[in-house]
């Protein structure tokens, strides 16, 4: 997995290792049919998971896997909530126990430069960064605020192109979703009808230059990549065969 500058994360010829900073062990080489035991790129309800913090946990311990970072949208709060009740620091010594977690962060940001792009946004992940950061939290916020907009901006819009969605959004946007975002509209456009399914959603709907598209609003590329560096964290393109050639 590459960093932005070029780096690696897993063998440290990046500007960090993780193995060093939360004491990991080094990287065996992965044989054909054996189960991978670090998931470095996870969501849960707080984003648009589907499982809860602590849901998400059980499964993490049910099958065995070592070290995890839950990396939902512009929120850190699943990771404060498994912090709080203990959940974070078990290891891979004993994945029985529970995996170690690694404070992680996606962010949206906006690429609007970048016309090559099927979305015109790239994802970059935070590896590392400090939750307890009052900086980083308040850009999270202002991250969180414009999703929150945008997702009404598309309800308006989908009711404004006959595919209302007003009457289900409240049921795929739950109470404990701090950050909300299209794949909760595209649920609520498969459960009023309108589409078959949540791809065929932004497929044919909320996609760019789609009928029902809102642009999105928020940091910038290079923004997102200092804001997590600010913060102790380590940026990572998110998705990258999407974007293989991602300009300076």
């Amino acid at each position: 997995m590459a960093t932005e500058t070029g780096g690696d994360i897993a063998t440290g010829t990046g500007e960090s290792r993780l193995q060093d900073r939360y004491d990991l062990p080094e990287p065996e080489t992965v044989r054909e049919g054996a189960r991978n035991r670090v998931d470095l790129h996870l969501h849960t309800s707080r984003s648009d998971g589907v499982l809860t913090p602590d849901e998400l946990y059980r499964q993490l311990v049910e099958y065995g896997i070592a070290v995890a970072a839950i990396s939902d949208h512009d929120v850190l709060d699943a990771y404060r909530e498994l912090r709080d009740a203990g959940r974070v620091g078990a290891g891979s010594a004993d994945p029985v126990a529970g995996p170690l977690l690694i404070p992680a962060v996606e962010i949206n940001a906006v690429a609007e430069h970048m016309p090559d792009l099927l979305e015109p946004e790239l994802h970059i992940l935070g590896y590392g960064v400090d939750i307890d950061d009052q900086s980083f939290e308040l850009l999270m916020a202002g991250q969180r605020a414009a999703r929150h907009n945008r997702v009404w901006a598309l309800v308006d819009r989908l009711r404004e192109i006959g595919m209302p969605i007003d009457h289900v959004i409240a049921e795929t946007l739950p109470a404990d979703v701090a950050s909300a975002g299209r794949p909760h509209v595209a649920r609520a456009l498969v459960k009023a009808g309108h589409v078959e399914s949540v791809q065929a959603a932004f497929d044919t709907v909320l996609t760019r230059g789609g009928p029902g598209y809102v642009p999105r609003q928020g940091l910038g590329v290079r923004e997102a990549i200092e804001a997590i560096r600010a913060a102790g964290g380590l940026p990572v393109l998110a998705h990258f065969p999407a974007a293989p050639e991602v300009p300076e």
